[in-house]
C-alpha cells in the first residue's frame, strides 16, 4: 500500500498526474478505508488536476474514514473557503484541524 501512495507522489511530483491517479486509485481499490489515499487523490485532483468536485468528494471520504485526519479538514476547509465560498464550512473544518 505504501509503496503505491509513494509512487503516486512522485509521479505527482513529476507531473505525471493520470498514472499518479492510477497508483492512488490501485491503492483505494485494494483497501477502499484508508484514508491517506482518499486524502492523496483529492490532493491531486485539487491541485494537479483542477477537479474540485472529485477532490471535496475524496476529502470528505477520508475524513468520515478518520474524523481526526487534520490534514483532511484543512485542505477541505481551504477548499471550501476558495472555492466555493463557503465560509462557515471552512471554519468548521479548520477548526478541527
Amino acid at each position: 500500500m505504501q509503496r503505491l501512495l509513494d509512487l503516486g507522489d512522485t509521479l505527482a511530483e513529476d507531473e505525471d498526474y493520470d498514472q499518479a491517479e492510477a497508483m492512488y486509485r490501485k491503492a483505494i481499490e485494494l483497501d477502499p478505508k484508508h484514508a491517506i489515499a482518499l486524502f492523496s487523490l483529492g490532493f491531486l485532483f485539487e491541485n494537479d488536476m483542477l477537479d474540485i468536485d472529485g477532490a471535496e468528494r475524496h476529502y470528505r471520504s477520508a475524513i468520515e474514514l478518520a474524523p481526526k485526519f487534520a490534514l483532511a479538514h484543512n485542505s477541505l476547509g481551504g477548499l471550501l473557503k476558495t472555492h466555493r465560498q463557503d465560509l462557515e464550512g471552512a471554519e468548521r473544518h479548520c477548526r478541527v484541524a
